[in-house]
């Protein structure tokens, strides 16, 4: 996020993002003019480019729905998400659902450059594995975990490996 947006976020709060009487925000509103300045103008003076409306509608999914590319790459660079699901789809699964061929593949290729950065930047971090599992978008959590236990060299351990309690001492029960 911009300066610029920072503050006027700061200084407008979430009037933006609030749906108005006919249930939608001023973004979701410009998105379905198809107004790119306005568009940017909301964006501008902080707008969530995920907020959705009371129909649960996202701009980026209206943009997709219009086939407008110039709002879609207008939201995904000012923070849109792409793995942000509407009604049980992502991005490119409603493109797919739309029968909106070159978008689907595009943004494929974008969720895979995104999931690369993500997974780079959580392994760069001191939480290790952690970090990537939190990062990590849902669909390839599993995925990213498992690759990275057969790099690793571990594995989980057995069903039937039972975990060994420590010898003397003490156990719930007070001393022996």
């Amino acid at each position: 996020m911009s300066l610029k947006r920072f503050f006027n976020r700061l200084r407008l709060g979430n009037t933006l993002d609030k749906p108005g009487l006919e249930g939608e925000t001023l973004l979701t509103r410009a998105v379905k003019t198809g107004d790119l300045d306005t568009v940017r103008e909301f964006l501008d003076l902080g707008a969530d480019p995920n907020a959705k409306n009371k129909s649960g509608e996202a701009p980026l999914h209206i943009a997709l729905t219009m086939e407008n590319l110039k709002i879609m790459h207008l939201l995904l660079e000012t923070g849109a998400d792409i793995f942000k699901k509407q009604n049980g789809l992502t991005l490119r699964e409603h493109a797919e659902k739309l029968e909106l061929k070159s978008i689907a593949r595009a943004l494929r290729e974008l969720e895979a450059r995104k999931q690369e950065a993500l997974i780079a930047a959580a392994s760069a971090m001191p939480m290790g594995m952690m970090g990537v599992a939190i990062m990590t978008p849902p669909p390839m959590r599993n995925v990213v975990l498992r690759d990275h236990l057969k790099e690793d060299g571990s594995e989980k351990p057995a069903a039937n490996d039972k975990p060994k309690k420590p010898r003397g001492g003490t156990d719930s029960r007070g001393p022996k």
